[in-house]
């Protein structure tokens, strides 16, 4: 087909539209030049021949090597720490936007906990949290399917927290899954009267 073919296809049908464009030059003086254009067109319909393939699903191959395991599947942050902050304990935002220890015995903390400190870092520098997902650790020996609590300074606990110990709310920081391992899902606060 010539270069200047157009193709348009349609239903099951192809309609071909071929175009030559004929120039002719008229010199009427030495200033005035004419350009005259003339388009001849051919037009028609080709068929297109249908073509039917026959897929089928394949014989299951061998099942691979076992890759690496992922990261545990948790919604995470970085924030810069206001004071240094250890690894593992729960955290909040000061009145700057950076990270202090979050505590049950502060009222002002009760549903702005925003997560668990993953790394240790001292003030000025990151520090790196998690809002909901799993952890371990080899020391912790809690006992599976306990319920975790916002303590004191940071700390988790699997003691409900209460008005005679000095805390002024109580919330539901995670579960442990096993000893060694704990999912951190923050629930919110309630209010001890």
């Amino acid at each position: 087909m010539p270069e200047d073919t157009v193709i348009i296809v349609e239903n099951d049908n192809t309609v071909v539209l071929e175009s030559n464009i004929i120039e002719t030059v008229e010199i009427v003086n030495e200033n005035e030049i004419i350009l005259h254009s003339n388009i001849v067109s051919d037009i028609y319909v080709k068929e297109i021949e249908k073509e039917i393939v026959v897929v089928s699903a394949g014989v299951k191959g061998d099942k691979g090597d076992k890759g690496d395991i992922g990261p545990s599947g948790s919604m995470a942050g970085i924030i810069k720490a206001a004071t240094a902050i250890s690894a593992y304990k729960m955290i909040t935002v000061d009145s700057n936007g950076e990270a202090i220890l979050a505590s049950n015995d502060n009222a002002g903390h009760a549903n702005r906990i925003l997560g668990f400190s993953i790394n240790s870092s001292n003030t000025g520098e990151d520090v790196e949290y998690i809002i909901e997902g799993s952890k371990e650790e080899l020391l912790w020996n809690y006992n599976t399917g306990d319920i975790l609590y916002l303590g004191v300074a940071g700390a988790i606990t699997n003691t409900l927290p209460l008005a005679v110990n000095g805390a002024a709310f109580q919330s539901i920081v995670g579960f442990v899954l096993n000893p060694k391992r704990i999912k951190i899902q923050i629930q919110n606060s309630l209010n001890i009267i």
